[in-house]
């Protein structure tokens, strides 16, 4: 057992405060009602999109700290400056007084890691729950140290990243944001961008020419950020002797993204659901004897698509220009099907990315994805960073590069 070892904390860092109940979901957060969101402080769940259960540290002379509520921008404090177990701990504005510093100690581990007690420096108590509680909505309080679980807390600090600085007068007119940070965040912020491919429907049944039946379902492609954020657009079926060919429901799993010289390189790849009764590709032979005996459906044995980017601001937010498609994949069907066997699988995937980049490259295409990502990463800054500097204004930044070693450059 470790005692009364002060903690050495990064000011770099945000931090949760996990309350010590074996529950990684019970924080000590800011803002608990609604009447009085900025003083009120004690127990809550995780809540997602917002900072209440997140902390900066500013260091003070002698190993002490401010420990300052991200949401509010308030801090831990000892109510009416009190010396008293028992009242109140709250959050308050910085005017100078001691009650808002802390000494926060070591003061134990295991293998979960290292357990810590924080002591208001005024009173000598410590951060505590009244009651000893372990409800969500419990009030924050001081208290002697008696052994007690209720004082004891566990700390987990996660780096922040800045994109693109706040504008201050006389800043620097370049900002190099290290390629390791932008490839985190703007990982999170693509975790819900699809591209989903699917110009077919059952129930079309339209005679076209004498030939072949249509089956082409209009306008149910899309690019999308989330459940309700879709850019839709259609997709024509192709004619590839000797069939035409639709695609059913093709969905990306959630993108990665690098960068591949200059550009960004988004890269997924699509569901594989590889069943008898299960395909994703329709081809339609009817009254073409080459064919064999009409329709075949046909599984994608793997698919993946790699979009490439050249990444520009427009309106301090991040857009791309000059899109580029690659789609791999092959084929397969059960048994003898003399359409897959003579079939140029190459030359379906290459038409298939020239459809979805000249869909990107679509003004309405471009706009969709610069204020959607450019949302996500606000949304993400929020919940996991310290500041984020593509804010409610457009930053006078005006040029993105990417540097020869993945670095992103900003200019004014």
């Amino acid at each position: 057992m470790i005692n009364k070892v002060s903690a050495q904390l990064d000011q770099n860092l945000t931090y949760r405060i996990f309350k010590n109940s074996g529950s990684r979901q019970i924080f000590l957060s800011g803002g608990l009602r609604e009447e009085n969101s900025v003083d009120d402080l004690g127990l809550r769940g995780a809540l997602p999109g917002h900072s209440v259960h997140l902390w900066r540290v500013e260091p003070v002379k002698g190993g002490y700290y401010k420990i300052k509520n991200r949401e509010t921008g308030r801090y831990l404090a000892v109510s009416g400056n009190s010396l008293i177990r028992g009242d109140r701990v709250l959050l308050w504005e910085d005017v100078g007084q001691s009650d808002i510093i802390w000494q926060v100690i070591r003061s134990g581990d295991s293998r979960f890691g290292f357990t810590y007690k924080i002591k208001n420096k005024h009173s000598g108590l410590f951060l505590g729950i009244e009651g000893g509680s372990n409800v969500i909505g419990a009030k924050a309080v001081q208290w002697t140290d008696e052994g007690q679980d209720d004082i004891v807390w566990r700390l987990e600090g996660e780096e922040e990243l800045r994109v693109i600085p706040e504008e201050r007068p006389g800043g620097e007119s370049i900002h190099i944001m290290p390629k390791t940070e932008w490839q985190r965040l703007f990982t999170r912020a693509l975790s819900g961008f699809q591209i989903k491919i699917n110009n077919y429907t059952p129930t079309a049944n339209q005679f076209t020419g004498g030939v072949t039946y249509r089956y082409n379902k209009p306008n149910d492609c899309y690019i999308q950020f989330g459940e309700k954020i879709k850019h839709a657009f259609g997709m024509s079926y192709f004619r590839m002797d000797p069939a035409t060919i639709y695609f059913i429901n093709l969905t990306n799993h959630p993108p990665s993204i690098n960068n591949f010289g200059t550009e960004l390189l988004i890269e997924m790849s699509y569901d594989i659901r590889d069943t008898r009764n299960d395909y994703e590709i329709f081809a339609n032979c009817i009254e073409n004897l080459a064919c064999g005996d009409g329709m075949w459906w046909i599984n994608l044995t793997m698919m993946h698509m790699r979009l490439y980017f050249t990444p520009v601001l427009e309106n301090g937010k991040i857009s791309y220009t000059n899109p580029r498609v690659l789609i791999t994949g092959a084929i397969r069907s059960e048994g003898s099907n003399v359409v897959v066997q003579n079939f140029n699988s190459g030359a379906l995937f290459r038409r298939l990315a020239d459809q979805i980049q000249l869909q990107l490259d679509t003004p309405e295409a471009k706009q969709f994805f610069r204020e959607n990502f450019h949302n996500n990463l606000l949304s993400e800054a929020r919940t996991a960073y310290r500041e984020m500097a593509i804010g409610s204004t457009p930053s006078t930044y005006t040029r993105v590069s990417i540097q020869p070693n993945g670095d992103l450059k900003f200019e004014r």
